[in-house]
């Protein structure tokens, strides 16, 4: 499973929603024909599987995720239809993160791009009860509590950042975040995910030694 990324899709004059230049001129092109995924058709970069008892979710930060967008509609609809009896964990995942400790995120779109997610996007993440957000894009390891509207509240979705391929290239911290529960950008590493019916437990390592760094476990 795939998530189109800025570096993958963003050029002046392409149909990607932020016009920067991040892939060199490839338009997503390369990637649509490398990495074929259960989407709608190649210019609609957003999908969902069913496994196990995880209904995953995938949408393009990418594209046009606005209110009343037709991704945003195709998000409405799936999270809407999620059978939780069958599947009662939810997993929205996505390339530039809705929850960020960044100041160059504050710089990198006018207004920054993780406000415009949780403007558009956090409304129905409430809305259909999704446990858990996975991005990427920031060159760190980042988790949240259980956050709605920049506020902790246990009933809420939480949000990790899991970009440590790129470790110690950005350690542009903001400080100061009321939501953010655990941070390293210094290590590269791993996390894994562990389902039941019951419980999902996420777990980050380091590629240094076998030691789990962070944890956090989710019951039903």
């Amino acid at each position: 499973m795939t998530s189109i990324g800025a570096y993958e899709a963003d050029y002046p004059g392409s149909r990607s929603y932020f016009q920067g230049k991040e892939s060199g001129g490839e338009c997503g092109i390369p990637y649509q024909k490398r990495l074929i995924m259960p989407q709608p058709d190649a210019t609609k970069h957003w999908y969902n599987i069913v496994y196990g008892s995880v209904h995953i979710v995938v949408m393009s930060t990418e594209h046009d995720f606005t209110n009343g967008s037709e991704q945003h509609q195709y998000l409405d609809k799936t999270l809407a239809n999620v059978n939780r009896q069958y599947t009662p964990w939810v997993i929205l995942a996505g390339h530039r993160p809705m929850y960020v400790d960044s100041t160059y995120d504050e710089i990198s779109e006018n207004p920054p791009i993780s406000k415009q997610l949780r403007e558009n996007l956090e409304p129905l993440l409430n809305k259909h009860k999704v446990d858990l957000a996975l991005w990427a894009f920031h060159d760190s390891y980042q988790r949240t509590c259980p956050v709605f509207q920049g506020q902790c509240n246990k009933s809420s979705t939480v949000h990790v950042v899991v970009g440590m391929g790129g470790a110690e290239l950005e350690t542009d911290r903001e400080g100061g975040k009321d939501w953010l529960d655990f941070l390293d950008e210094h290590h590269h590493g791993y996390v894994t995910l562990n389902v039941s019916s019951k419980s999902l437990t996420l777990d980050y390592y380091r590629n240094d030694d076998t030691t789990v760094y962070d944890t956090i476990q989710l019951n039903k």
